[in-house]
């Protein structure tokens, strides 16, 4: 998304990349609109135009404080080379086109889904720079982690089946989701990494969760607060409003979801931008697992080196490989450890010391 005062910049390989900047974090300045997700989507048609987004604010009914999510993923605003651990295009700082979308080919046939086990009880508490891989290899057992949790660069990344049976059985705290959630699947994409994202899982919004940062080496309490920060656990979360109507997600038009001459074009638990992530969509609306399944993808690419542009950009130090924290600041600010950066980081984390997720505010939220 964008955020009011802000310009961002967002990348990652397969499709699209992204630039930005921006000065401060405001979670109580933008008013979005939940919706349930639609069945089917149409498309909207492809181009980018200049940007012209509206004033933002948190949902209304987001509570007061540091509990609200942040203004969900203003920073996709960049395009992407359109083959993984290649140089960002020569327009990726201005963000004002989107000449490398890599095709997608929408599946023939659902695939097998994969369900979170109902065996386990309920928690009752809750950088020298790398080339991106070339190969991305499947793990059968939990691949080892660094101090901060993530699994190191060039880990083998175990499989959707595999992640589906670690999965602890958890229950459902947002009731607007459980349609989304039922729903497995999305494009079919290519590559490396981009080529493992399916949304193969169904479950409880947690369990999605659980099952989408093992599949991608995420720590699953860093990815619980990283989605409460986006739109605290709401699939239904509609952000970065504007009015170019190029850009608006597709089953959105201008004016459609009660903003005059407004739409939005950030979608989802972690709030994939249409304009920069075309290949997501419908998939990153209808099905919560391929939401989040898409956007610990990009995070991946970054992890693993494959984001080099962003040397070419503002930056408070130099990109590398293997920052897990990095390339979750990356992910809102579409640049490295400058002040948005650092600030979305501080917000995620202090979520995650707080375990926000078990906090009552956030389970009476809905």
């Amino acid at each position: 998304m964008r955020r009011s005062g802000f310009t961002y910049a967002f990348c990652f390989v397969v499709a699209v990349a992204t630039a930005c900047s921006g000065t401060t974090i405001d979670a109580g300045s933008r008013a979005d609109t939940e919706v349930d997700p639609p069945e089917i989507l149409a498309n909207t048609p492809a181009g980018d135009a200049d940007d012209a987004t509206s004033s933002d604010s948190v949902n209304a009914e987001t509570p007061n404080g540091l509990n609200e999510p942040v203004d969900a993923q203003d920073v996709t605003t960049e395009p992407l080379p359109p083959v993984e651990g290649s140089a960002a295009p020569a327009n990726q700082s201005t963000g004002d086109s989107d000449p490398n979308e890599t095709s997608v080919v929408e599946p023939t046939s659902t695939p097998p889904t994969t369900s979170a086990p109902a065996t386990s009880a309920p928690a009752t508490s809750a950088p020298p720079n790398t080339p991106a891989p070339t190969t991305a290899t499947t793990a059968t057992s939990a691949p080892a982690t660094d101090a901060s949790g993530f699994a190191p660069v060039g880990s083998a990344l175990p499989s959707d089946a595999d992640c589906a049976a670690r999965v602890q059985a958890a229950p459902e705290v947002r009731a607007g989701n459980v349609s989304a959630n039922a729903r497995a699947g999305g494009p079919t994409l290519t590559g490396p990494l981009f080529g493992r994202v399916t949304g193969n899982m169904t479950g409880t919004t947690d369990e999605i969760i659980q099952w989408a940062s093992c599949k991608w080496g995420v720590p699953a309490d860093v990815a619980r607060a990283q989605a409460a920060t986006e739109t605290y656990w709401r699939q239904g979360f509609l952000g970065d409003w504007t009015t170019t109507a190029a850009d608006c997600a597709p089953g959105h038009a201008l004016g459609a979801d009660g903003r005059a001459d407004e739409c939005p074009q950030s979608i989802g638990l972690l709030q994939i931008k249409y304009k920069f992530f075309k290949n997501a969509f419908p998939g990153a609306e209808q099905s919560t697992a391929y939401n989040v399944d898409y956007a610990y993808a990009v995070w991946r690419n970054c992890f693993e080196g494959g984001e080099q542009w962003l040397n070419d950009s503002p930056r408070g130090r130099d990109y590398a490989a293997g920052d897990g924290w990095g390339c979750i600041g990356r992910w809102f600010a579409g640049e490295w450890y400058t002040a948005p950066a650092t600030n979305y980081i501080s917000e995620v984390q202090e979520r995650l010391d707080t375990r926000v997720w078990n906090s009552s505010d956030f389970l009476n939220h809905g």
